[in-house]
């Protein structure tokens, strides 16, 4: 199996020296894992053959599709399993109305799991509802070896009874889009090989299955000046740490895009529902893990939207007149569903020269079997400690998202730098200090200084000797209660992904330095823990 095939990222020096029409090498990154070894490999499409193969040792790659399948079946055949079914009143199991989810195994400190490809299977009952997140059969829980292709544990905490009730949700819009050419016209945008113009904006756009949307060459025409402000961005990671002390929850800690192919998951997008009925409708091909093109159809869109607001304005007293402008954006969007969550992925351009990343989450909460039905019911105390009820027999867990966004800035070149920038300076000028080395631009996160960042282009560039930048506050870190803290195998694992670090033991905060692994930039914004989201 390949559990990633995706573009091997030409040399930055010579796309930047390229000009239109070039010829770029065709290579392609490959991750194989063969006989439990994983394999990272370099192929040159072009000339057919192998550039690089190493051996990677005590790394896993993310589960693919037809693991998390094979993980279904596993479960709901061993015998163990379908015994502890039949405790809970399951008689005859039938899979047809069983929903299984195979999820990432996390770190459990178990020394006999290390080193073990491994899911967790826990399941709900299915039977006469679409929304198959909505009965947690609570209390059981498969470990399931994908390499060895059994069950080597199941996990009993104890019978909960299960949700009756449909939690049914409605269906989807019949409206059809319209055709690419006119949504393009209509928002005032032009589209060949990958490269999106709009107003004064022009990027190159693609869609990597680890990664989600990759947005690259993002320039701004300045006059009669193309001005580079991005060489590339895209999401980096997404960890998201539930809060649940509970055997059958403590381990759920994932990587959304490590572990689960993010990119792959991207939803097929409905207009007047995901993205206005007049948006473009992009398709996307990505490789599976046999190796084939799959074809993602309308899995991203591209549109205009109206802000509401003027782009400029000034009424005039002196002579009765007024006079402005309508400001409008320019929206990139994806949404890629995994399980439970659906997150909408936008990029923002603005006609002031502005980027912003938007992030949306929707979808069904993970919800938890418990015996409470009501919170006058004895159990409630005990079965809300680490989330909310919801409705009956179900509490919604307590977690956070943390994304960590991969963004190598290039404003008017690659020599630009990072800077504090406090905000309070003196009459009759300033004095603008930036951060030589990257160690000394590593800052803890401090809620009460309200810290902001500023990114300066190099100084040959600038028009004028004011600097070019876009200032920014530093986010809240969230405050964990101490009980709920992650074991410390999860701590560095999410260490890696988010930049995020315990400041004190015990103390329960979380602080978000500027991170770098390699050539990848993190900058990550956490935010206070969300009730049952």
């Amino acid at each position: 199996r390949f559990p990633l095939i995706t573009l091997a990222e030409p040399d930055k020096q010579a796309v930047l020296a390229g000009h239109p029409g070039q010829n770029f090498a065709r290579k392609a990154l490959v991750v194989v894992r063969q006989r439990r070894i994983v394999y990272e490999g370099v192929v040159d499409l072009a000339a057919g053959k192998l550039e690089r193969w190493d051996a990677v040792p005590n790394v896993q790659p993310a589960i693919s599709l037809d693991e998390l399948t094979d993980a279904q079946k596993i479960t709901i055949a061993d015998p163990e399993w379908r015994a502890a079914m039949q405790r809970r009143g399951y008689v005859s199991i039938d899979p047809a109305k069983l929903f299984c989810a195979p999820l990432p195994a996390g770190s459990s400190g178990d020394p006999s799991e290390q080193g073990r490809r491994l899911v967790r299977v826990t399941c709900f009952d299915a039977a006469g509802t679409k929304n198959v997140w909505s009965r947690p059969i609570e209390g059981l829980l498969a470990i399931v070896d994908l390499d060895e292709k059994k069950v080597i544990r199941v996990v009993e905490t104890g019978a909960v009874s299960v949700s009756r009730e449909t939690h049914a949700f409605q269906g989807a819009s019949t409206i059809s889009a319209v055709p690419l050419m006119t949504a393009l016209k209509n928002a005032h945008a032009a589209l060949e090989d990958g490269v999106v113009r709009w107003r004064q904006w022009s990027f190159h756009y693609r869609l990597d299955r680890r990664g989600g949307l990759i947005v690259s060459l993002l320039r701004y025409r300045d006059g009669d000046r193309d001005r580079l402000v991005l060489y590339r961005g895209s999401l980096g990671e997404l960890f998201v740490p539930y809060m649940d002390p509970d055997p059958n929850w403590a381990f759920r800690a994932w990587f959304d895009v490590g572990e689960n192919d993010f990119g792959f998951m991207a939803s097929p997008l409905k207009p007047a529902i995901d993205c206005p009925a007049g948006a473009a409708f992009l398709d996307a091909v990505l490789a599976d893990s046999r190796g084939e093109a799959r074809l993602g159809k309308s899995v991203i869109c591209l549109f205009e939207r109206d802000t509401g607001a003027p782009l400029w304005r000034h009424a005039e007293g002196a002579t009765a007149s007024i006079a402005g402008q309508p400001a409008a954006e320019l929206v990139l969007r994806t949404i890629e569903s995994l399980g439970n969550y659906d997150y909408i992925i936008d990029w923002v351009l603005t006609e002031t020269g502005m980027v912003r990343i938007e992030v949306g989450a929707t979808g069904i909460v993970m919800v938890k079997g418990v015996a409470t039905r009501s919170m006058t019911d004895s159990s409630a105390a005990k079965d809300t400690q680490s989330g909310t009820l919801v409705a009956p027999n179900l509490v919604a867990v307590n977690h956070d998202h943390f994304l960590s966004f991969r963004l190598d800035l290039d404003i008017d070149g690659a020599q630009n730098t990072l800077g504090p920038d406090t905000g309070r300076r003196r009459a009759g000028g300033s004095s603008i200090r930036m951060w030589p080395t990257l160690s000394a631009s590593i800052r803890d996160t401090n809620c009460g200084s309200g810290i902001r960042r500023r990114r300066c282009c190099p100084p040959t560039i600038r028009r004028n000797t004011a600097p070019v930048f876009r200032a920014r506050r530093s986010g809240s870190p969230p405050t964990i209660p101490p009980s709920f803290m992650r074991p410390a195998p999860t701590r560095t694992r999410a260490k890696a992904a988010t930049g995020c670090r315990p400041m004190r033991r015990g103390t329960g905060r979380w602080t978000t330095p500027i991170s770098c692994y390699g050539r990848r930039s993190a900058f990550t914004t956490c935010r206070a823990p969300r009730t049952g989201r």
